[in-house]
């Protein structure tokens, strides 16, 4: 007796669309925030399989990392140390240089995220340029295994904005992340109260949820 082949379903991920990263990390932690029906675990909420889109990757130049989050020059260094090898990334750079950004051109580069530290989380796997055919602007896709929302998200896009200025200089592009899971914090998010009111997004919204009353 043969089994009935299962017809194959298309499962549409959840896709959030932003103008710039400052947008995305913003929009994020207060859906995160403000949105009941997500998972949670312990003191962290999750959601699951994200795309994001970018159209103009960049981080507000005036947002203050020492101010939100204590992060002073050594952090950065850190991260570009953990993450980075400069001689590959040299190389990706010489090769990019020598690609064609015609609309007709259609081509695709890969730099894989290092984890040197020895209890480093591996949070970000690669970034992949791809320039598409029949598009002006390059695509850069970054895929990671885990984002958290407040402190470490807004620094890794800037890292993804670094490296683009240096290895397509003065090119426009358009970023998106796949993100297996998204958490938020419920410790880490209080510092976003010092970027916007927390007590201030939740007015009119109605009863407070346990993971909102926590946060408080």
């Amino acid at each position: 007796m043969t089994k009935q082949k299962e017809k194959a379903k298309l499962v549409a991920l959840p896709v959030y669309s932003f103008q710039t990263s400052q947008e995305a990390w913003e929009f994020l932690n207060e859906h995160l925030f403000l949105t009941e029906q997500f998972a949670v675990s312990g003191g962290a909420k999750y959601v699951y399989d994200m795309f994001i889109n970018i159209k103009d990757p960049v981080v507000d130049p005036k947002f203050n990392f020492a101010r939100m989050f204590n992060y002073h020059d050594a952090k950065w260094v850190m991260l570009q140390n953990n993450y980075l090898d400069t001689g590959e990334l040299t190389k990706l750079k010489t090769d990019l240089a020598k690609r064609d950004m015609k609309a007709s051109s259609h081509w695709t580069h890969t730099l894989r995220f290092h984890n040197k530290k020895e209890n480093g989380k591996e949070c970000l796997i690669s970034l992949t340029i791809s320039k598409r055919q029949g598009e002006l602007e390059p695509v850069l896709i970054m895929h990671t295994r885990a984002i958290e929302v407040t402190k470490r998200f807004l620094l890794d896009l800037l890292l993804v904005q670094r490296i683009a200025e240096y290895i397509i200089p003065k090119v426009k592009y358009n970023l998106t992340i796949y993100c297996p899971m998204v958490y938020q914090d419920a410790d880490t998010f209080t510092m976003y109260h010092s970027h916007r009111d927390l007590f201030k997004l939740l007015k009119g919204k109605g009863a407070q949820t346990t993971w909102q009353s926590r946060d408080r």
